[in-house]
């Protein structure tokens, strides 16, 4: 045993004078050719100055009071392939008035023209009565943007002109929001009162609009419309 100790010490010992040996025999690198080697062999993605500044650019809108404490109301976004971004959201821009403010990029959103209202409404109040109470609550704008070729469609609901109720309405613009065609309503029935709204539109341009309704127990509906 005491011999078999022995032996493997003196291999250890042989393996540990060899690998020394080696060690001031193998070429040395410089501390920058160290870090380079490791910058080599991690996959890190670096960027210059101008890039990280557009990646972390952000954008931010003035909201009033109302705005802020607003916890139904929601922007919404729709690019273009031609680089434009467009956003809108609705703010209450008076007394018993929302408008739909539109802010316009044409380089991929990394700046933004002055936002710019397209659409100005009343405020619907709806009134009911339940177990004897009567409960007042303001419906809301919920824009909707989508787009199709170089077609912006933006739908809203809006207040009729005597304020007894609401309409969802579509308006298109096809010069990237700079104008916009007259408003068409989505439905013609005048008990409609669309809520939970919704927009799409496809390749073909056909347009499709749906929403919660208060008629025949809160129902989902939809109004496509054919290509124009």
């Amino acid at each position: 045993l005491v011999g078999s100790e022995m032996c493997i010490r003196d291999r250890i010992t042989g393996i540990a004078i060899i690998g020394v040996f080696l060690g001031y025999r193998m070429p040395t690198t410089s501390n920058s050719e160290s870090r380079n080697l490791r910058n080599h062999s991690s996959p890190i993605v670096t960027t210059d100055s101008e890039t990280s500044q557009e990646a972390s650019a952000v954008h931010r809108f003035p909201l009033n009071k109302a705005d802020i404490t607003d916890s139904i109301e929601a922007p919404t976004m729709a690019t273009m392939h031609t680089g434009h971004v467009f956003l809108a959201w609705a703010t209450e821009s008076g007394l018993e008035q929302r408008q739909v403010m539109l802010a316009i990029s044409d380089d991929g959103g990394r700046t933004f023209a002055e936002p710019y209202p397209v659409v100005t409404t009343s405020i619907h109040t709806s009134v009911t009565t339940t177990r004897g109470r009567t409960i007042r609550r303001k419906l809301k704008t919920l824009p909707h943007l989508a787009v199709a070729g170089n077609t912006l469609y933006l739908a809203w609901v809006d207040a009729a002109a005597e304020r007894e109720n609401v309409v969802l309405k579509l308006i298109q613009s096809h010069d990237m929001g700079k104008t916009f065609l007259a408003p068409v309503a989505v439905h013609q029935n005048r008990n409609a009162r669309p809520t939970f709204t919704s927009l799409d539109v496809s390749a073909d341009h056909t347009v499709v609009c749906s929403w919660l309704d208060n008629r025949n127990n809160c129902l989902l509906y939809t109004s496509p419309s054919p290509r124009d």
